[in-house]
């Protein structure tokens, strides 16, 4: 899989149902597969009634209006996304967890860390963060590839 260009324009979608109630919140390149992709494997689509799209210049900039907009309208559906807390949890107190550097360009860091306070979370948790979702969407593939292997060896 390529890396994620965080400076393509991104859009944030959200899903309501007929009370027009908040289902989803998620940002995508291309938020019509996405909505297309949630269609065929979410339980709660049959709920969807209609969708908004909202536009934002970067990856970065629609990541902080996501985080935003779970924290503050609480959406039915977001399983990881219900509580940032639990989606970025903090490192403990004391020496429990080994430093990891990294190189990122000064101008970069400046722009996350302005994201991250216009949102309430350190730069750390939303890079944990974005680790776990990552982890997330591997295991979630790795599955998904037993599962088809499963059912191509069944039908052999």
């Amino acid at each position: 899989m390529p890396p994620i260009d965080f400076t393509r324009r991104t859009a944030l979608y959200r899903l309501f149902d007929a009370d027009d109630s908040l289902l989803y919140v998620g940002i995508a390149f291309d938020p019509d597969s996405r909505m297309n992709a949630h269609r065929t494997t979410k339980t709660w689509w049959p709920q969807v009634a209609r969708s908004t799209v909202e536009w934002h210049e970067t990856r970065l900039a629609a990541l902080t209006a996501e985080a935003h907009a779970i924290e503050s309208e609480k959406p039915a559906c977001n399983r990881l996304g219900v509580d940032l807390a639990q989606r970025a949890p903090k490192l403990p107190s004391g020496n429990g967890s080994k430093l990891k550097f990294v190189a990122i360009d000064d101008e970069l860091w400046e722009a996350f860390g302005r994201a991250c306070a216009a949102v309430g979370i350190k730069r750390s948790s939303a890079i944990r963060m974005h680790i776990h979702q990552r982890i997330a969407e591997f295991e979630r593939k790795q599955r998904r590839i037993a599962r088809d292997a499963t059912a191509v060896n069944a039908e052999a």
